[in-house]
């Protein structure tokens, strides 16, 4: 479960970390190899403020964006037409939607970042994931690695620590 209220001051700091990551991936933002004719129907899981959701609607105008969020998001823009917001945890949702907007074999691209303090059972989700992917889609997981590392030889720093 999300920790942080849903707040204008969170708001600001959700952009301005997406903006930090953003120069971080040197204004790269998506790494799978889309080609836009195809991508009819895409998925963002935490999509947060929708800022890189909107990003995805510009680039594939033609196509349907579906922004997955535990908190609503936040009107901070004009909302496209091609998006559509879902609020609640994808795993819940899931398991209980009754619609088509997340049945099997539906998406051409599947994205997510940073869900590491939200997804507690990664291999369900990546079921999840390969279940809702059309065949031929792609799906983009960016979640960064936890371990770290001491600059001497003596390597993992979890190794390292004194834990009695």
């Amino acid at each position: 479960m999300y920790s942080l209220a849903s707040s204008d001051q969170e708001h600001r700091r959700l952009q301005a970390a997406s903006e930090r990551i953003r120069e971080l991936l040197d204004e790269k933002i998506f790494h799978a190899p889309l080609d836009s004719v195809s991508i009819h129907r895409v998925i963002y899981m935490g999509c947060e403020i929708g800022a890189i959701t909107d990003e995805l609607g510009t680039t594939y105008s033609k196509a349907k964006i579906c922004g997955v969020n535990l908190s609503p998001v936040p009107a901070l823009r004009l909302q496209l037409k091609n998006i559509e917001y879902i609020q609640g945890g994808i795993m819940e949702l899931a398991a209980t939607e009754k619609n088509d907007r997340l049945t099997k074999d539906t998406f051409d691209y599947i994205f997510s970042k940073f869900l590491m303090g939200v997804i507690t059972d990664w291999k369900k989700y990546i079921e999840l994931c390969l279940g809702l992917a059309r065949p031929g889609a792609w799906i983009e997981i960016q979640e960064p690695d936890m371990a770290y590392f001491l600059s001497s030889s003596s390597g993992n720093a979890y190794d390292a620590i004194p834990w009695s």
